[in-house]
């Protein structure tokens, strides 16, 4: 189970065992919020993974007072949760003997579970029936906080948690001993999981991503657990003019290359994961840096965000949308507290402390100066899309330098279509914008200037306080890009 805590030590069976039955779809609610109050999340940071236990196959000993969660690995599979409330009753035994009973109808070999070193409460009660322990990682917590930092430091007894401990119990007939290599360690297990991988290497390969980091988070964060129950409503790039549907909720459907609906009505989706991947790739993210989230919808590009700059950065995920916020900050919880949701308008919101990069998510007709001045002096890094109506556009890639605020180099770096920002859309910037684009395209911007330094001839658009320019700003040019 998750590295931070394990399954609890639940108890021997009493006189009245309780009923077990598979969960179903009228359960997923109540799967979630037994999780959070259980484990503080949903998420499961085990063994190099993070696992979105909501999606998982699961058990529930009635009247929901316990809950397991188990997913298939090969031959093999693998307890994730196990959980009884209270504790004492029988109720962790029942459950985990209706699933070995249902996985061993089901030709399943061996049943794994992953817990860590102080929890010795859980120890003795698998050891008891039936499971033994297979191996020990040492610092596997340890780099468990790295996805997860939440994750404490220490656990049962004031032990220090350090080192996860992986346990097996053979249910084959055929099977005589424990395995040497858990499932997991395996090539080929878990089909989402390669499925993700797979993903993100795609993506290395069509974005195009330098960043082994960027295809780290891509690879590691669960876009289901962002995207609400499948099936799920799928736009693809080469064809927009209508969603179509998955054939079921497999989360591996989720892993390509596609958008996937969020509000279909608004057209609001979860965006093409290779636009994201090269925009991110082009702002040279590092670990520890400071991003400034505007248009955060639900939260996976945030986390993807969050991932990529690690538990030493921060990422400020702004929503204006309350609903969406509220979801944004349930699906960040705990795996990524690096990433604070705020539901404000992300047109004027300014961030307590500057910016290393401030990427914004939807489409705009004019620049807020609150991006601009929220902008680390050195090599702080705007990311924005100008779009016209028909919300197409590109995407511009601004800097500042030496602590400059009147010259900033820019450039076009992708055309993209995206929704609308709220508060970032004018009609008059919206003509203005138009006729730029139809005067020269918009990779003929080289620098953006601001007051007091007037539009000259080189002016491809300019708007309050500010203006693009098709000259570069000239290197060293202190005296054009500082207050001076």
């Amino acid at each position: 189970m998750a590295a931070e805590r394990d399954m609890s030590a639940i108890g021997e069976p009493d006189t009245s065992s309780p009923k077990v039955r598979p969960a179903d779809p009228a359960d997923r609610a109540w799967i979630a919020e037994f999780l959070r109050a259980r484990w503080g999340a949903a998420m499961v940071a085990v063994h190099g993974e993070v696992i979105d236990a909501t999606q998982l196959p699961a058990l529930v000993a009635e009247p929901r007072s316990g809950l397991a969660t188990w997913r298939r690995l090969g031959d093999d599979a693998e307890l994730v949760s196990l959980n009884a409330v209270p504790p004492g009753r029988g109720t962790g035994t029942a459950l985990l003997a209706a699933l070995t009973r249902q996985l061993g109808a089901e030709g399943c070999t061996r049943l794994w579970l992953t817990m860590t070193n102080a929890n010795l409460s859980a120890l003795r009660f698998y050891l008891r029936r039936g499971f033994r322990l297979s191996q020990v990682r040492p610092g596997a917590v340890d780099r468990a906080r790295r996805l997860k930092p939440s994750i404490p430091a220490v656990g049962e007894h004031g032990i220090p948690l350090h080192d996860e401990l992986d346990l097996c119990r053979v249910l084959g007939p055929d099977i005589s001993d424990v395995a040497a290599v858990p499932p997991w360690s395996r090539p080929h297990s878990d089909p989402v999981v390669m499925a993700r991988r797979a993903y993100a290497e795609e993506l290395r390969f069509t974005a195009p991503v330098r960043s082994a980091a960027i295809v780290e988070a891509f690879a590691t964060v669960p876009r289901e657990h962002f995207l609400g129950p499948g099936p799920w409503r799928v736009l693809s790039p080469m064809s927009m003019a209508g969603y179509w549907t998955t054939e079921n909720d497999d989360p591996c459907h989720v892993y390509h290359d596609v958008l996937v609906a969020i509000d279909e009505e608004r057209r609001l989706n979860n965006g093409q994961p290779s636009l994201w991947a090269c925009l991110y790739d082009q702002l040279g993210l590092t670990a520890g840096s400071h991003v400034v989230h505007v248009g955060a919808g639900t939260g996976y590009y945030s986390a993807i965000l969050a991932a990529i700059v690690g538990p030493a950065g921060q990422v400020t995920a702004i929503e204006v949308d309350a609903a969406l916020a509220a979801r944004a900050a349930q699906n960040l919880a705990t795996v990524w507290p690096q990433a604070e949701v705020v539901t404000a308008d992300g047109f004027i919101f300014r961030p307590e402390r500057p910016a290393d990069a401030v990427i914004v998510n939807a489409g705009v007709t004019h620049f807020s100066p609150a991006w601009l001045d929220s902008l680390a002096p050195e090599n702080g890094r705007l990311l924005v899309p100008l779009t016209n109506a028909k919300r197409w556009g590109g995407f511009l890639l601004v800097t500042r330098q030496a602590g400059g605020t009147r010259r900033y180099p820019a450039r076009f770096v992708h055309h993209v279509g995206i929704i609308s920002c709220v508060g970032g859309r004018h009609p008059e910037a919206e003509t203005r914008l138009e006729k730029a684009i139809a005067k020269a395209p918009m990779t003929a911007v080289r620098s953006l200037r601001r007051a007091p330094e007037e539009p000259d001839a080189s002016c491809w658009l300019a708007g309050d306080g500010w203006w693009l320019s098709r000259a570069p700003v000239a290197e060293g040019d202190t005296a054009g890009s500082g207050d001076v």
